[in-house]
């Protein structure tokens, strides 16, 4: 867990990116680091309510898919995805990896595939909103 002092706001840790060729291994390694960044929240929530207002902001944050493409490769172009058309960084957060694993192996499993490159998992700097973090009946507020 990160406490920043200098601007109250406590986090999980936040680990450096990992790379992956195995499209199974990277969506493995999101849905941890959503299923960390969800617990903490709901965690952090609950203590709340129990204990009252924490006195500083708490962050968790989604996780991200990074591919960086270096040149112009040779990929059918017909193909409707599964492929990046220019060299450049490409990334996106994403939300419940665990209800579309299927879709991203097969995406990730296309992209390394078609550009011969890895992809970075890792968190993004986009903040989850505790209400995706807190569900069930777990959570009772007096």
């Amino acid at each position: 867990m990160q406490d920043d002092h200098n601007s109250a706001t406590l986090s999980p840790d936040a680990p450096a990116m990992e790379s992956f060729s195995s499209a199974a291994a990277a969506v493995d390694r999101l849905e941890a680091l959503y299923n960390q960044a969800t617990q903490f929240l709901s965690d952090q929530f609950l203590r709340a309510v129990a204990k009252g207002h924490p006195g500083r902001r708490i962050r968790a944050f989604y996780p991200e898919i990074r591919l960086t493409v270096a040149s112009f490769d040779q990929v059918d172009t017909r193909l409707a995805f599964g492929h990046v058309s220019a060299p450049g960084t490409y990334a996106t957060t994403v939300t419940r990896p665990d209800l579309f694993r299927n879709y991203l192996i097969q995406q990730i499993e296309l992209l390394v595939r078609n550009h011969g490159v890895t992809v970075e998992i890792g968190l993004s700097d986009t903040p989850m909103p505790v209400h995706f973090a807190v569900s069930g009946s777990t959570v009772a507020i007096p």
